[in-house]
Protein backbone atom coordinates (compact mmCIF):
# COMPACT_ATOMS: atom_id res chain seq x y z
CA UNK A 1 0.00 0.00 0.00
CA UNK A 2 1.06 3.49 -0.97
CA UNK A 3 -0.21 6.71 0.86
CA UNK A 4 1.10 9.89 -0.43
CA UNK A 5 -0.09 12.30 3.03
CA UNK A 6 -1.72 11.31 6.07
CA UNK A 7 -2.78 14.14 8.74
CA UNK A 8 -2.26 13.20 12.21
CA UNK A 9 -4.21 15.75 14.57
CA UNK A 10 -4.41 15.37 18.48
CA UNK A 11 -4.56 17.91 21.22
CA UNK A 12 -1.76 15.49 22.99
CA UNK A 13 1.77 14.95 21.48
CA UNK A 14 1.90 11.64 23.19
CA UNK A 15 -1.11 10.28 21.32
CA UNK A 16 0.48 10.87 17.95
CA UNK A 17 3.95 9.83 18.82
CA UNK A 18 2.18 6.68 19.82
CA UNK A 19 0.10 6.41 16.66
CA UNK A 20 2.94 6.86 14.60
CA UNK A 21 5.33 4.32 16.31
CA UNK A 22 1.62 1.94 16.33
CA UNK A 23 1.95 2.05 12.49
CA UNK A 24 5.83 1.63 12.34
CA UNK A 25 5.47 -1.55 14.26
CA UNK A 26 2.61 -2.74 12.03
CA UNK A 27 5.30 -2.58 9.69
CA UNK A 28 4.76 0.58 7.54
CA UNK A 29 7.69 2.62 6.48
CA UNK A 30 6.31 6.52 7.59
CA UNK A 31 8.58 9.39 7.89
CA UNK A 32 7.35 12.57 9.67
CA UNK A 33 7.75 15.70 7.39
CA UNK A 34 7.18 17.64 10.39
CA UNK A 35 5.07 20.88 11.01
CA UNK A 36 1.56 20.38 8.56
CA UNK A 37 2.25 24.15 7.94
CA UNK A 38 5.65 23.96 6.92
CA UNK A 39 5.43 20.89 4.62
CA UNK A 40 2.51 21.65 2.84
CA UNK A 41 1.58 24.84 3.76
CA UNK A 42 -1.68 24.30 4.62
CA UNK A 43 -2.76 26.53 7.32
CA UNK A 44 -5.12 25.02 9.88
CA UNK A 45 -7.52 27.00 12.47
CA UNK A 46 -9.31 25.30 15.19
CA UNK A 47 -12.75 27.09 16.10
CA UNK A 48 -14.12 27.51 19.31
CA UNK A 49 -16.81 25.01 18.50
CA UNK A 50 -13.90 22.53 18.09
CA UNK A 51 -13.90 22.46 14.39
CA UNK A 52 -10.97 22.25 12.23
CA UNK A 53 -11.10 24.39 9.04
CA UNK A 54 -8.05 23.98 6.85
CA UNK A 55 -7.16 25.78 4.04
CA UNK A 56 -4.20 26.25 1.04
CA UNK A 57 -4.07 29.83 0.39
CA UNK A 58 -0.81 29.98 -1.81
CA UNK A 59 -1.93 26.38 -3.81
CA UNK A 60 -5.38 28.54 -3.99
CA UNK A 61 -2.94 31.91 -5.50
CA UNK A 62 -1.26 29.41 -7.99
CA UNK A 63 -4.27 28.55 -9.70
CA UNK A 64 -6.12 31.49 -9.47
CA UNK A 65 -3.08 32.86 -11.09
CA UNK A 66 -2.65 30.22 -13.57
CA UNK A 67 -6.45 30.68 -14.42
CA UNK A 68 -5.82 34.58 -15.37
CA UNK A 69 -7.54 35.44 -11.84
CA UNK A 70 -5.82 38.75 -10.53
CA UNK A 71 -7.13 41.65 -8.01
CA UNK A 72 -8.92 43.40 -11.01
CA UNK A 73 -10.91 40.49 -11.54
CA UNK A 74 -14.82 41.05 -11.16
CA UNK A 75 -16.48 38.19 -9.19
CA UNK A 76 -19.98 37.16 -9.50
CA UNK A 77 -21.89 36.33 -6.46
CA UNK A 78 -22.29 32.67 -7.59
CA UNK A 79 -19.98 31.80 -9.70
CA UNK A 80 -21.80 28.22 -10.81
CA UNK A 81 -24.99 26.51 -10.31
CA UNK A 82 -26.00 25.54 -7.01
CA UNK A 83 -26.93 22.34 -6.09
CA UNK A 84 -25.97 21.42 -9.87
CA UNK A 85 -23.50 17.97 -9.69
CA UNK A 86 -20.24 18.43 -11.98
CA UNK A 87 -19.15 15.97 -13.43
CA UNK A 88 -15.83 15.17 -15.31
CA UNK A 89 -15.00 16.13 -19.36
CA UNK A 90 -15.27 12.10 -20.33
CA UNK A 91 -14.98 13.34 -23.98
CA UNK A 92 -12.09 15.73 -23.81
CA UNK A 93 -8.30 14.45 -23.72
CA UNK A 94 -6.55 14.16 -20.24
CA UNK A 95 -5.54 17.11 -18.46
CA UNK A 96 -1.86 17.60 -18.67
CA UNK A 97 -0.95 21.02 -17.04
CA UNK A 98 1.80 20.99 -14.65
CA UNK A 99 1.39 23.03 -11.30
CA UNK A 100 4.34 24.78 -10.22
Amino acid sequence: MYVDDIINMNKSENEIDKAFRDIQRAGFDLRCEGVLADYLRIEIQRKRDDTIHMQQPTMIRKILNNLGFNDSTKLKPNPAKIATTLNGATQEPPHNAKWD
